[in-house]
């Protein structure tokens, strides 16, 4: 294959993957989250040509900061997490794409605020296509939706081809056992369809877990003797530099294995 043919091929790829313009709102925007994680990865999305045009991103938070304010507070954040360099001239790009919508979640007021954004973002090309991500706790999730819902900002629907699109995406730590995740699963369902949802626990996925399972289950080497029978003790250590960075209610509900491991 020529490097020609591999470049428009890369190109149609890039292109089908490209999503519709879409309005993202970030719940918690000032957060560490926002910060270390999704502006970074936005950003990167920009420049990678994989966000279509026009795509708007509005943080919601406490405090009351200009467009301009937040964008300079995610900046440190991006440069230091971004896997590409934040150049001047691409992140006042970025930047562009950036507001904000300062109020507490549950005062109606942040929610008018919210609505009349994506109103004028929908008569500006994002065609009523939003996104909602939670990147806040989890003891907040029913009172951020039950807002959305009540200030028509979200529907229980299915997606359907063409229409405008409504979808809520929902961070860790999803409940504490089996009976809350159930619990805030069914709550969440009473607001939006299935198809609506997105559930992120990026960490009981990982690899590392995953290959412990398959070296136990399907080595019949270890799996007779990795049980509690055989096994004392597992010890884990968590490499990690981050601190508590500023989330102390969040960890302090949350805990340290659940919230770093």
């Amino acid at each position: 294959m020529s490097s020609v043919t591999g470049e428009i091929l890369g190109d149609l790829a890039t292109k089908r993957r490209r999503p519709d313009p879409t309005a993202i709102v970030i719940f918690g925007a000032t957060g560490d989250l926002a910060g270390r994680k999704l502006a970074p990865a936005l950003y990167n999305m920009m420049l990678d040509h994989a966000m279509a045009e026009p795509t708007l991103i509005i943080g919601v938070s406490r405090g009351e900061l200009t467009a301009a304010q937040f964008a300079e507070h995610l900046r440190p954040r991006a440069a230091e997490f971004s896997r590409q360099k934040v150049e001047p001239a691409s992140w006042d790009k970025f930047a562009s794409t950036l507001d904000f919508v300062g109020g507490e979640f549950d005062s109606d007021a942040t929610y008018a605020a919210l609505k009349a954004r994506l109103d004028a973002a929908a008569a500006k090309g994002t065609r009523g296509n939003r996104v909602f991500y939670l990147s806040t706790p989890p003891s907040v999730f029913p009172l951020i939706l039950q807002k959305l819902q009540q200030h028509g900002l979200v529907e229980r629907a299915a997606q359907v081809p063409g229409r405008p699109s409504c979808r809520v995406i929902v961070e860790k730590p999803f409940g504490r056992d089996l009976a809350s995740a159930r619990q805030l699963n069914e709550m969440i369902g009473s607001y939006l369809h299935e198809s609506q949802i997105y559930r992120i626990d990026h960490y009981l996925g990982k690899e590392t877990v995953q290959n412990i399972l398959v070296l136990r289950f399907g080595n019949s080497i270890f799996e007779p003797i990795w049980n509690r029978n055989h096994v004392d003790y597992v010890e884990i250590t968590a490499a990690e530099t981050i601190g508590i960075e500023g989330r102390g209610a969040f960890y302090e509900a949350t805990g340290v294995v659940r919230d770093i491991i």
